[in-house]
């Protein structure tokens, strides 16, 4: 049996998906065999063909696995849809696939109106022949590909919570989300699902630290890269350049710190032509220093798609913008009828200066931080932060610091992480699996390039591996992953109406036009 993926259009919001997850998936063409040996799950993303809805019918009956998206597959299952606006979603929706997070579409769907109305579901579960069907409301493609933006409220225990602009669709929380179900799926199988790692060997996670240097003082800069020196922190430095271009040439005595760019003005333009000419100034004034940049990213962390172009014309080879991504796994943005090859490294948008202005104190603030890295490595996801020198708090970082130590995760620097990923990107496994014998059959373009995959087994266990060729599975070392956190009972508050983000959305329009 073949452990890929088949989807009835090739569409680059699932690619991007499939890319993060890194699982083995192909667009079905009119000569594939729709048989549970050749696909161990199906995804029906676009209303089949009266052909195509007949092979579906056999393949269900014999086993096989699907994964239907809205109202694509209303000649498979005769059921009631509810056409609904879904706004951000509680974990209690969606099952045993809960979340830790509140899941934001902001969005139209169609749901199974059964599943919805007397399990309080969004998914609907349930046998055809010998095979599975599961459906979900959203249309992914769309919204992986959605670039809008929003103010959100962040969750912690505290009355007020720190917020900021960023994407409006969580686009990390539906990752996971569609990982779960295909992972569901191929167990209801009672076969493995196997995907590449998200590390590098079999790290649990990694920690990567940005600062973006706006309008630092040479004292503030000097101060913050002497904490990151003491701990042996690979940072990256995105250059606010007008605000030091008396004393650019301190960057260059950063050792093992990276350089970035980040701006002239501060500010990301609406158009290609003002962002490319800002851009452009900034990079002048680093390469007369001798600095040149591999990575880029914008003011505010606000992404459009004039901005990502101009950082595609200066050969940035990653951005990280968190109001087009954030807590997530890189990828490579759509943009306009093709994928951009500047990678994005999204970040967890919350720094000091959020937390400030909802008036946390220093305890608060770490302990924050240290929620935020446990729960990152429970949930195995990048623990990607980042700093503002004016924010100051070194001792609050310092603290981040040794904590991340002491929970044993590797710092990365961005170039590092992408290089990596890049190599994770590139590098391609493929999996058989025999049930009878309980056996996989391996095979790797690159054997040597770190790029371990996960087994996921159905019976909750995992193993993490690199090994090709035919393995028995049972003389793997399987282990039983820890919990994810429980989402915390008042999550929705995170996502009520707070009249201070009208207010704070003037302000920091006012702030932007006034720089």
């Amino acid at each position: 049996m073949r452990l890929t993926i088949g989807i009835l259009r090739s569409e680059p919001g699932w690619e991007i998906l499939f890319r993060q997850i890194g699982v083995n998936w192909k667009p079905i063409s009119a000569s594939d065999e729709l048989s549970p040996r050749d696909f161990s799950a199906i995804v029906i993303n676009t209303p089949p063909t009266s052909l195509q809805e007949k092979l579906l019918e056999e393949y269900l009956q014999e086993g096989g696995a699907v994964l239907a998206l809205g109202n694509s597959a209303q000649g498979l299952v005769t059921s009631r849809l509810k056409k609904k606006y879904f706004a951000s979603l509680p974990p209690s929706l969606f099952g045993n696939f809960a979340q830790t997070a509140m899941m934001d579409i902001y969005s139209s769907g169609s749901a199974d109106a059964d599943s919805y109305n007397k399990k309080h579901h969004l998914h609907s579960i349930r046998r055809i022949g010998k095979g599975i069907f599961a459906s979900i409301p959203f249309d992914i493609n769309a919204l992986i590909l959605d670039t809008r933006s929003k103010r959100k409220n962040f969750y912690f225990d505290k009355d007020r919570l720190p917020n900021e602009i960023v994407a409006t669709v969580s686009k990390g929380n539906l990752r996971r989300f569609i990982t779960d179900i295909l992972q569901f799926l191929h167990h209801e199988r009672e076969i493995p699902f196997v995907h590449k790692w998200y590390f590098p060997e079999e790290r649990k996670t990694i920690f990567t630290f940005r600062v973006d240097s706006d309008q630092g003082s040479l004292a503030e800069i000097n101060d913050l890269h002497e904490l990151c020196k003491n701990h042996s922190i690979r940072a990256i430095w995105f250059i606010d350049t007008k605000s030091h271009e008396q004393w650019l040439s301190r960057f260059r005595d950063f050792g093992q710190q990276d350089v970035g760019i980040h701006c002239y003005d501060h500010i990301t333009f609406p158009t290609e032509e003002k962002n490319l000419q800002n851009i452009l100034k900034a990079l002048s004034l680093l390469n007369a220093q001798g600095l040149h940049p591999k990575g880029a990213a914008a003011p505010y962390g606000t992404w459009n798609a004039s901005i990502a172009s101009v950082f595609e014309q200066i050969g940035a080879g990653f951005s990280s913008e968190f109001s087009l991504d954030y807590d997530d796994l890189p990828f490579f943005p759509f943009v306009g009828d093709k994928f951009s090859p500047v990678m994005q490294l999204p970040i967890h948008p919350i720094c000091v200066g959020s937390m400030r202005r909802a008036g946390y104190s220093a305890n608060e603030m770490k302990r924050y931080f240290r929620q935020l890295i446990d729960t990152k490595l429970l949930q195995r996801e990048p623990l990607c932060l980042y700093h503002h020198p004016t924010h100051h708090h070194l001792d609050l970082f310092e603290d981040v610091f040794e904590y991340v130590r002491s929970k044993n995760i590797d710092n990365y620097s961005y170039p590092e992480y992408a290089s990596w990923w890049r190599t994770r990107d590139e590098t391609v496994w493929t999996h058989h699996f025999d049930q009878e014998r309980n056996e996989l059959t391996a095979h790797s373009t690159d054997l040597n390039a770190g790029v371990y995959w996960r087994i996921a087994f159905p019976n909750g266990e995992e193993a993490i591996v690199n090994s090709e060729g035919t393995i028995p599975l049972l003389t793997l070392p399987h282990k039983r992953p820890q919990n994810e956190p429980l989402a915390p009972a008042d999550l929705a508050r995170s996502r009520h109406y707070d009249f201070r983000h009208a207010i704070l959305n003037v302000l920091d329009a006012w702030y932007k036009r006034t720089q």
